[in-house]
């Protein structure tokens, strides 16, 4: 059996489209052993698949706080760590494959803390499932962090650099790599589901509602959803909500507080209805009549799209979400609406007529979603993936390097319970933690 190195955390309690991703991988591949790593809620579950394998991170860090405050020194010093903790979770395993999703950038860094931990990998495989410093980049207080989305694009580079090969789960990501390496596009049909289409729920004749469902990062575009409902006539809908993983800003205040406000200032009517279970986004969200709007700045697929998809409800989805591809490319009879997140006034036009012939519409959308030629799954659709040919990039590799070049990476590394397993090898623990202190304090100028 194809042993594979997860480089997640808590795929099956986790909400996030990576751990989706991951999570129907694992049910979807039974010949491969998955080995992820847990900080406790997978650990405590009983129903996970046979090929699961979650294994404990040990750590007393918060990698929350950190995100939520991000700084050069923090969150560089928090990925660094988290390979220490990595490395020690599966010490003295041996695996045919690491996956490393690329919002965990710490590809370049596993090679160097491997070879400490006694661990052994066949091949390090890269899942471009959407990049921390994009997110970053995106984010409501971008401008004042560039530092940070420098240090974490050296890491991401690094990654890159030392895999053996890069997999995507759209065309339109598949290119994000320079050097001329091509990566390998995932078809999402077997990653997907698309049951028979439902019959719409609640009252007939109502004006649906219309939905943001996502975390409301700026990254995933809820200020665009804003600027686009305010432009749009209010007799033509019913609510306008938004529903979502909330954080803290660094100014004050939170995402759906912000969002409020921006709302207000628009004059619309804005609901936040919080971060719904499955069974409550089906019960309010996803009844076959609201319209729900996916305005990405950036998005490397986007299940939210395909949920709606499902059970019927219309659709409007940002052309740079990889599932606008998807969908337009595979089932383009399916009358998705599509817009640019740059271009609000254009969305409400092009919403606004739906909504207004919103009868006729809303019966062509479902007769099309109902006629729909969904391909069935392929079992164990990743072992050709992991298996192929590597695809060496014509870029250097700095991996002795991955640490001691970072210009702000501090010698006092979090090695959780790595500071017992280093043990194993004490000579070159202390060569190659002196190099990462005098090369950090010879960049600090100290």
């Amino acid at each position: 059996m194809t042993k594979v190195l997860i480089v997640d955390f808590d795929v099956f309690t986790t909400v996030g489209g990576g751990q989706t991703f991951y999570r129907t991988l694992i049910g979807r591949c039974p010949d491969i052993e998955f080995t992820y790593l847990s900080t406790g809620g997978d650990l405590a579950r009983d129903d996970l698949p046979p090929n699961a394998r979650p294994v404990r991170l040990d750590t007393d860090v918060d990698p929350e706080s950190h995100l939520r405050r991000p700084s050069p020194v923090d969150l560089v010093k928090w990925l660094q760590g988290r390979a220490f903790q990595v490395a020690a979770a599966v010490a003295g395993r041996s695996f045919d494959v690491v996956d490393v999703p690329s919002y965990v950038p710490i590809g370049g860094l596993l090679r160097e803390t491997f070879a400490i931990f006694d661990v052994q990998a066949g091949r390090f495989v890269v899942a471009l499932l959407g990049w921390m410093s994009v997110g970053i980049r995106n984010g409501y207080a971008a401008d004042s962090i560039d530092s940070v989305v420098d240090g974490v694009t050296l890491l991401e580079n690094d990654t890159l650099a030392l895999a053996d090969l890069s997999y995507a789960i759209s065309d339109l990501y598949a290119d994000h790599e320079p050097g001329g390496r091509q990566s390998i596009v995932i078809d999402m049909h077997d990653t997907l589901s698309m049951p028979a289409l439902p019959a719409p729920a609640g009252p007939a004749g109502r004006r649906p509602d219309v939905w943001f469902v996502g975390r409301l990062d700026r990254n995933k575009g809820p200020d665009v959803f804003v600027d686009i409902m305010a432009k749009v006539p209010r007799h033509l809908y019913g609510r306008c909500l938004a529903a979502g993983p909330d954080m803290p800003m660094l100014g004050g205040g939170s995402w759906s507080q912000m969002l409020c406000a921006r709302a207000a200032g628009l004059g619309l009517e804005l609901t936040y209805a919080g971060r719904p279970s499955d069974e409550e986004l089906r019960e309010t969200v996803f009844d076959g009549v609201n319209v729900v709007i996916v305005p990405s700045r950036t998005d490397t697929f986007n299940y939210v799209a395909t949920d709606a998809v499902a059970f019927g409800n219309p659709l409007m989805v940002s052309r740079r979400a990889g599932v606008f591809e998807f969908l337009s490319g595979r089932h383009p009879r399916l009358p998705v609406m599509d817009m640019d997140p740059d271009a609000p006034e254009a969305a409400a036009a092009t919403l606004s007529g739906f909504l207004e012939h919103f009868d006729e519409r809303h019966a062509a959308y479902r007769e099309a979603r109902a006629r729909l030629d969904w391909p069935p799954f392929r079992p164990n659709f990743m072992l050709p993936v992991y298996q192929a040919p590597a695809r060496k990039s014509m870029r250097t590799v700095h991996s002795a390097d991955s640490f001691t070049r970072q210009p702000r990476s501090m010698p006092e590394i979090r090695l959780a319970r790595g500071v017992a397993t280093v043990r194993r090898q004490p000579g070159r623990a202390k060569r190659f933690l002196g190099r990462l202190v005098l090369r950090t304090r010879r960049l600090l100028g100290s």
